[in-house]
């Protein structure tokens, strides 16, 4: 890997921090560097079908993010036997990212809930990827990424989760707002965003509310070129804006994705009901204005990269 032009990447804001060079050992596959310019035009994936779904398990109720549909599938894949593992994202003390091969369904629990931190998820890939089925729950960028390493993988089944995603934020942010309103960042228990406000849990009950506009300097300019909302290179995308109170916005994109929904739905696993086409529309709308705001910052950033010879492919 050319550890000058990933130094490069990072001094401009442009590593988002995937861990997919860690993993290759070259730039091949950043997710920075490789955006397709037709998601700037349309960044919207075509959809198998648009639900409304929430978790029936009261374990994962109880710690989940919103719906909890994210944690109950992967969970009833690992018990189903369809998949052998999962990679994903736990955060550790002093909200360090850590990515997690897990193969015990009741392990996934630990890894509920939306992480808003860079994380260097597919630095573990090459781990998971000694198993046959694979499960990967990521962001657009994570799975830009995979999309172009899985070209090389042979012989493993690779389901794929994407998360909904508007933008992250450095991990000094709550280092600063941990000072700002005294408390210790161990005591976050949760972390959401709902009508422009960035809210995070505390375990003593206390819930912090912040403007996201307050917020802009903590995001990287790897998001602010990000044309993804919906994560376009995956299976089965999942969120939970404009989706009720404790439900999630669930989006099949593939056959895959599809056969895997079916069983979890006839299962009993989750709740699932049709997305209404207004709703579904808003989503579609607020999708549109990303990727056309990210427009810009992409040609401002394709300029970057090649000023300093990182080639765009």
């Amino acid at each position: 890997m050319n550890i000058e032009k990933r130094k490069i990447l990072t001094s401009l804001g442009l590593c988002s921090n995937c861990g997919a060079c860690i993993y290759t050992r070259d730039l091949r596959p950043c997710p920075q560097i490789n955006i397709d310019v037709k998601l700037y035009e349309n960044p919207i994936p075509n959809m198998r079908g648009s639900f409304i779904t929430r978790s029936t398990d009261s374990k994962i109720l109880e710690v989940c993010q919103d719906g909890g549909t994210v944690t109950s599938i992967v969970k009833y894949l690992l018990e189903s036997k369809i998949a052998d593992c999962a990679l994903l994202l736990k955060l550790g003390k002093n909200l360090t990212p850590i990515p997690m091969i897990v193969t015990r369904p009741d392990d996934v629990i630990s890894c509920a809930g939306s992480k808003y931190i860079y994380a260097p998820l597919l630095t573990k890939l090459g781990e998971a990827l000694k198993n046959k089925r694979v499960i990967v729950v990521g962001l657009p960028c994570h799975m830009r990424a995979l999309s172009i390493i899985e070209r090389d993988v042979k012989d493993v089944n690779i389901i794929k989760i994407g998360l909904l995603c508007s933008h992250n934020f450095k991990r000094e942010m709550y280092i600063d707002l941990s000072k700002k309103f005294n408390f210790n960042i161990d005591d976050i228990v949760k972390m959401g965003i709902k009508k422009n406000m960035f809210k995070i849990f505390l375990s003593n009950g206390n819930v912090i509310e912040i403007p996201l506009k307050e917020l802009e300097n903590y995001v990287l300019r790897c998001c602010r070129q990000c044309p993804e909302l919906i994560p376009n290179y995956v299976d089965i995308a999942v969120g939970s804006m404009f989706a009720p109170d404790k439900h999630n916005i669930t989006f099949i994109l593939s056959k895959l994705g599809e056969e895997v929904f079916e069983r979890c739905r006839e299962s009993g696993i989750i709740d699932v009901r049709d997305l209404d086409n207004n709703v579904r529309d808003r989503i579609f709308k607020i999708a549109y204005k990303k990727a056309e705001s990210a427009r810009k910052f992409r040609d401002e950033s394709v300029m970057l990269l090649k000023n300093h010879e990182v080639i765009i492919t």
